[in-house]
């Protein structure tokens, strides 16, 4: 689905040339819309190229499924409460680093 300008959604697929894709504020809309861009994570020899969501936030959530491809084994887990308090969302600190898919000699180090 993608944005087809004020307040218009399409099932086509987004099909842009460009290195980005601007779209626009859907007019009378509570909806939130994220930049999203293509990232290459590393740690050690290994790499995984996939999509970074860009919220602004001051901590860095990573997959578990990504955790398992680059290798990464955290330090600690803490069990935390969910909102249905039946399940129990288990997270680790790991370290890693992220680059852009445009510039993959520019790491930025997560830890």
């Amino acid at each position: 689905m993608q944005l087809t300008g004020r307040g218009g959604w399409s099932t086509k697929p987004a099909v842009s040339t460009a290195k980005i894709l601007y779209v626009d504020w859907p007019a009378g809309s509570s909806m939130v819309l994220l930049k999203m861009s293509r990232v290459i994570l590393r740690s050690g020899t290994r790499s995984l190229n996939t999509y970074a969501l860009l919220d602004g936030s001051q901590r860095t959530i990573l997959l578990h499924e990504a955790a398992q491809q680059l290798g990464l084994q955290g330090s600690k887990t803490w069990p935390l409460g969910g909102y249905a308090k039946t399940s129990v969302i288990h997270r680790a600190t790991v370290s890693f680093s992220v680059a852009p898919a445009t510039q993959p000699d520019q790491p930025f180090n997560i830890h």
